[in-house]
């Protein structure tokens, strides 16, 4: 999804309405955040947004984000307007099924929800 958010920042010129959710075990299997911090920042310099929600299932010293797991009321706080976005979702299959339930009880329309698998 990453490639995808560089792409939208190049093709729009930069003009995008992007909020990049993603879903870690522990702050160590956290990737790209700094790249992502940077396209954040160039993204909203350009009148753009791109709002970077990380959440971590498992706590561990020294980090100060989320902890738990995507629900529907974390998405409903954090992404109002879900129904009216494309959802991209990129993951092993039991977590999108799991996601997928969530957008779709939000009230997401499936041709609205765009998936990438891969299995471990």
């Amino acid at each position: 999804m990453l490639s995808t958010v560089r792409a939208l920042g190049q093709l729009n010129g930069g003009c995008v309405d992007v909020v990049f959710v993603s879903s870690w075990s522990s702050p160590e299997d956290v990737i790209a955040a700094e790249e992502l911090g940077a396209l954040s920042t160039q993204f909203t310099s350009a009148g753009s947004a791109l709002r970077v929600l990380t959440v971590i299932s498992r706590s561990s010293v020294g980090w100060s984000g989320r902890v738990g797991r995507v629900s529907g009321l974390f998405l409903q706080e954090n992404v109002p307007d879900i129904q009216q976005r494309q959802v991209l979702l990129c993951g092993p299959s039991t977590f999108m099924d799991s996601i997928i339930k969530i957008l779709q009880h939000l009230g997401v329309e499936d041709d609205h929800i765009l998936k990438e698998n891969f299995n471990f």
